[in-house]
């Protein structure tokens, strides 16, 4: 019987391929249908053709977003927007991973760094946190990003803090508000 059906279609190929060409719409329908009714299935399947087609998928995918990338922007803006939550778990577990990665730093550089500073903070020379850990961190310039090296948590704070407010705290120093009050007392 297969061997009959089999002949029959070779046999009639226009005609199917004109009925399939008339029904397009229907049989897209149809398609879509028992795709969204079988969900496991076409999964199964969708991850057999891509074990079986990785390098084609991933070649496919980056054409498509290299000649689409507005859309894969959006894509990734709206993605961003409708999981805030993942997004920031993601974030968090590369950078504990990785937190010198986006300063175009490894691990052993970072350990290169910390041991010509003695494992010492250059500001405070505290001895530094074993990396990678919360409490020590890459000092950069935020204008060149470039690194200048590594510094514990409070140093690191400070730092920013002084270059926000460095000239109002020379100014309070050397003209307290109180010294004028408890002068006049």
């Amino acid at each position: 019987m297969m061997a009959q059906q089999k002949v029959w279609r070779d046999t009639n190929q226009e005609r199917l391929s004109a009925l399939r060409d008339a029904n397009r719409e229907k049989l897209n329908a149809k398609a879509r249908a028992w795709t969204l009714a079988n969900p496991e299935n076409n999964r199964r399947k969708s991850k057999a053709w891509y074990d079986a087609n990785r390098e084609r998928s991933i070649a496919r995918a980056k054409a498509w977003g290299r000649a689409n990338p507005e859309k894969v922007r959006a894509g990734s803006k709206a993605r961003r927007a409708a999981n805030p939550e993942k997004v920031r778990a993601q974030k968090r577990a590369y950078h504990a991973a990785n937190p010198a990665a986006k300063y175009g730093l490894n691990a052993d550089i970072v350990q290169a760094l910390i041991a010509a500073q003695n494992n010492l903070c250059p500001v405070c020379t505290k001895d530094l946190a074993p990396w990678p850990s919360t409490r020590t961190h890459v000092d950069h310039c935020h204008d060149t990003g470039k690194v200048r090296g590594i510094l514990c948590h409070g140093c690191n704070s400070r730092e920013g803090w002084v270059k926000r407010y460095g000239a109002r705290l020379a100014e309070y120093l050397a003209n307290p508000p109180a010294q004028e009050l408890l002068e006049l007392a």
